[in-house]
């Protein structure tokens, strides 16, 4: 709910005709839990909007709604009635118990804008939202963000916190999704590949009349071009411009950034959309694999020209983020730490055991595959401080000689057999693609993950090397 809608409602709800400066302070820092100077500030921005309030006098100051004003806060009162019901099972979702868990006591103690919901307990307690969720999530997060605004008002919240969904049903690949997924609730794995900076976006535009002051409010566009008013809405002026983009709280803005995910198993990519807490520095994400849930949406593809194609891209719309493991270990069962625990007895069985597992296929060369095997054995310190370890703990390996001997065989084996692993010919890339490089495209700088970044702590593979040496 935007600055006017609160300050209408609060008005509207006190039961008065008519309102004199102090009595509207003192309502709205009652309600809403700030100081008065703070409720004097909402209320100067709510009164820019002079379709909705009219003063009546001077000395003192005393407004009144005008007939929109008083027509909008039936409406909003008609969404609030229509909501009664949904926010009090959310409440009495919120108090339940699963195990440990709390969302009451998490959301009293909220510090970032989201309060994360596992959706097993979405499911668990609210059965039918959480069905409607997966086939209509546009309607149904908007009608959990709105009961759960209200209900931080109750909890001592002095912002609108929002419900994020984590779990939500069972992994779909990159690679599986189809048309028929759009609209969906989705929960998707992948690897982030590129990354832009985060930027503010414009959702609620307010823009002034620079002949009458009026102000109005325009609606954004999640995707595209900013929308201008065409007019000026006042009667009297009706001119074309010029008008000016008020900044908050009059006009609304919001945090966003683009990132593009890789699927696991191949090079399908897709493009996520983030906005609000869930954007963050680039660092903090590169060649990470995240788990993503959010809504499937269409977007225009634009050709050279300008005009709109036929065709559409896809881009999720994140609702929520989490890191996944980056390993595809799993913990070992006692049976398997027994077994360990035996062949730790024979050392140089152990070792003979470990060489032959890498290329079998491959007769002879021993050495280059023992040598090849203690790169699957390095890396100890990934948690400790650099500046406190004095030997290297990577063990890198050079494998040279004449073509075909079988040295990419045995390499590629050990980066397959490694937890986690990265395989690639530097003939296929450039001297940026081996890190993490900047690249800027259509004027805005986006952070791709090279090579070396993507396959950091575990093993990296490269064949071709003598590509990257110039003649000069």
């Amino acid at each position: 709910m935007n600055t006017y809608d609160t300050v209408v409602l609060l008005l509207g709800d006190s039961g008065k005709d008519s309102w004199s400066r102090s009595e509207i302070l003192d309502i709205l820092s009652s309600e809403l839990r700030i100081e008065k100077k703070d409720a004097n500030s909402r209320f100067t921005n709510a009164e820019k909007r002079s379709d909705f309030f009219e003063k009546i006098s001077d000395t003192p100051a005393k407004y009144k709604f005008t007939r929109s004003g008083k027509s909008h806060y039936d409406t909003i009162k008609r969404l609030y009635a229509a909501n009664d019901g949904f926010r009090n099972n959310l409440r009495l979702f919120l108090d339940m118990d699963f195990g440990p868990k709390c969302y009451w006591d998490d959301l009293q103690n909220l510090q970032s804008e989201l309060l994360v919901v596992d959706y097993l307990h979405l499911q668990e307690g609210m059965p039918e939202v959480a069905e409607n969720l997966l086939k209509s999530p546009g309607e149904t997060l908007e009608s959990l963000n709105k009961a759960l605004a209200s209900l931080a008002i109750i909890a001592g919240i002095d912002f609108a916190p929002k419900i994020s969904i984590i779990n939500a049903g069972d992994v779909l690949q990159i690679e599986e999704i189809k048309t028929k997924h759009l609209g969906r609730f989705l929960h998707v794995e992948g690897r982030v590949v590129v990354q832009t900076m985060p930027k503010s976006k414009l959702i609620l535009g307010a823009y002034q009349c620079l002949r009458c002051d009026r102000v109005m409010t325009i609606p954004q566009y999640a995707y595209g071009v900013r929308t201008e008013p065409f007019e000026c809405e006042n009667e009297i002026c009706t001119r074309r411009g010029p008008f000016r983009l008020l900044d908050p709280p009059d006009s609304e803005f919001i945090d966003y950034q683009d990132i593009v995910i890789v699927a696991m198993k191949g090079e399908v990519t897709i493009k996520i959309h983030l906005t609000e807490s869930l954007c963050q520095p680039p660092w903090i994400r590169d060649a990470k694999v995240i788990r993503v849930c959010g809504t499937m949406l269409k977007v225009d593809t634009i050709s050279k020209q300008g005009t709109k194609m036929n065709s559409f891209d896809w881009v999720i719309e994140a609702n929520s983020i989490v890191m996944a493991e980056d390993t595809n270990t799993e913990p070992p069962s006692e049976d398997e730490i027994r077994l360990f625990q035996e062949w730790a007895k024979n050392p140089d069985e152990l070792r003979r055991m470990i060489v032959d597992s890498i290329a079998p296929n491959v007769h002879g060369l021993r050495p280059c595959k023992d040598a090849c095997s203690l790169s699957l054995f390095s890396d100890w310190h990934w948690k400790d401080d650099p500046r406190s370890i004095v030997e290297r703990s990577s063990i890198h390996v050079c494998l040279f000689g004449d073509p075909g001997t079988a040295k990419s065989m045995i390499a590629k084996d050990v980066v397959y057999l490694a937890p986690k692993g990265k395989w690639g010919q530097i003939i296929n890339m450039s001297r940026g693609g081996l890190t993490t490089v900047a690249l800027q495209e259509n004027g805005e700088w986006h952070i791709r993950s090279g090579f070396f970044s993507q396959g950091d702590q575990g093993i990296t593979g490269l064949v071709s090397c003598q590509a990257s040496i110039s003649n000069k």
